[in-house]
């Protein structure tokens, strides 16, 4: 695709180039989207960097996700519409690079987020504990 145009990949025509040919196919094969999307999502859940580091992030990432979707549950209705940026931020983030790329290392960013969301369990667990 690159040679015949002159283009390497690195400049703004290269990238351009690649972005409609990537888009044309998708278009033509919205399945070949689908399986990618999926690849994707399965990729966003380790950095492919060194299995040590997937391991700790994916057991981190994780487990803090879901315990995000507990507190959410939990908070009042106030608190939770004051969350709901947040939450929109993690779930547009989520579809770009799922759409794109889906490297893990992209995900990186979606923990102070998440830690923002945990927070008001965390404070109600540790008070109940205080009280205890």
């Amino acid at each position: 695709l690159l040679a015949p145009a002159n283009v390497v990949w690195e400049s703004l025509e290269g990238d351009r180039l690649l972005i409609r040919a990537a888009m044309e196919s998708y278009l033509r094969n919205p399945m070949a989207f689908a399986r990618r999307s999926l690849a994707n999502v399965a990729s966003l859940l380790y950095l492919s960097e060194s299995l040590p580091k997937s391991v700790f992030f994916g057991m981190f990432q994780i487990p803090l996700a879901l315990i995000a979707l507990i507190s959410y549950v939990r908070m009042t209705k106030e608190l939770s519409r004051r969350v709901l940026p947040i939450i929109a931020i993690i779930a547009y983030y989520i579809i770009v690079n799922v759409a794109i790329v889906g490297w893990a290392r992209y995900s990186m960013p979606m923990i102070p987020f998440l830690l923002l969301i945990v927070a008001p369990l965390f404070t109600e667990i540790i008070t109940k504990l205080k009280r205890a």
